[in-house]
This record gives C-alpha cells, sequence and structure tokens, in this order.
C-alpha cells in the first residue's frame, strides 16, 4: 500500500465555514478555501510569483469547531493529510469543464514560517 502525504502552505481564501452534518459535535465539518503560491524563475533568473492554485480543504471532527474560530481569510496556514486528493469536475451551462481539488486534512494550524523566497527576491 502506497503512502501518500501531502503538506501544503498558503493563504485562505475567505472565512472558514463551518457546517454541522449531524445532531453531535464530533460529526461537523470545516471548509477552508486556500491559494497557494506557485514560483518560477524568469528569463533573468529571478523568482517571480505566479498564479496560485486553489484547493477546497475539510477537517472534520471535533477539531473542526475550533480551528473554524479561530482561523479568518487571509491568515497564512499549513495543511497535512495523508490521505490522496479527491478532484470533483463538472461542465459548466457554457460547457467548459471545472475540477475542484479537494484535500481532506488532519492537521490544520497557522504557520509562523516567512516563506524564504520571497525574502530572498525582496533583498
Amino acid at each position: 500500500m502506497k503512502t501518500v502525504h501531502i503538506q501544503l502552505t498558503g493563504n485562505l481564501g475567505a472565512d472558514p465555514e463551518y457546517v454541522l452534518t449531524g445532531d453531535q459535535h464530533d460529526r461537523g465539518v470545516v471548509k477552508l478555501r486556500l491559494a497557494v503560491d506557485t514560483y518560477a524563475k524568469d528569463d533573468a533568473g529571478e523568482w517571480v510569483t505566479g498564479e496560485p492554485v486553489w484547493y477546497k480543504v475539510q477537517l472534520w471532527g471535533t477539531v473542526a469547531a475550533p480551528v473554524a474560530d479561530q482561523l479568518r481569510q487571509g491568515d497564512r496556514v499549513a495543511v497535512t493529510s495523508y490521505r490522496p486528493i479527491t478532484v470533483d469536475q463538472w461542465i459548466t451551462r457554457d460547457g467548459e469543464t471545472r475540477c475542484d481539488m479537494i484535500i481532506r486534512a488532519d492537521d490544520v494550524a497557522l504557520s509562523t514560517r516567512v516563506d524564504q523566497r520571497i525574502t530572498r527576491r525582496k533583498v
């Protein structure tokens, strides 16, 4: 059996959405929108920031409500998951194919790490 380990750090694109899925507090889910920056070197060899990649993150169980209470739009968070990414695909009314990448997180925490590539670029 293959082991999956996903670790992403990015910024929340919206306030967390907490949904109670049953009458028990341990059946809640917090839904997050996470923007992860991409980087590449330009023709001069300098790091430049590209378009962010957006992920939907879900955290289930008793930890969902406290996470929803503590995090806000713009917060930098670290997400860890040991499950494969799920892809939700659909076709719009205009006939375009769209998809969401959904991560079922095992851990979500505020990140205190400063992105070193950004720091180096500004020096």
